[in-house]
């Protein structure tokens, strides 16, 4: 039996996990897009108190210290995102209304 280190080990057919992974994918898909508009924040920000004067430093480095968070979680995000794209085979439409 082949051992899966994101979702176990191989004993149901293929056909019977897809809707479940299907989900799992677009859920991922979701929270990517999240993640990716905290991140953008973040930066906008990061760029904006990069322009004031110097007393301001503190708050440059609290913003790079967010952007810097927001970019490791996005990162993950994007990783486990291309495992379950990968593992699916296709990328799936995303149908928000439908969706929950």
């Amino acid at each position: 039996m082949p051992l899966d280190p994101i979702f176990g080990t191989g004993i149901a057919p293929a056909e019977a996990c897809v809707p479940l992974l299907e989900h799992d994918t677009l859920a991922a898909m979701l929270t990517y897009r999240c993640y990716l508009r905290v991140a953008q924040r973040r930066f906008d920000q990061l760029n904006r108190l990069s322009r004031l004067v110097p007393e301001n430093s503190w708050r440059l480095a609290r913003a790079n210290a967010a952007y810097g968070s927001a970019a490791v979680k996005l990162e993950r995000q994007e990783i486990l995102l291309a495992t379950l794209v990968q593992r699916l085979g296709y990328v799936p439409r995303i149908k928000p209304d439908s969706f929950h």
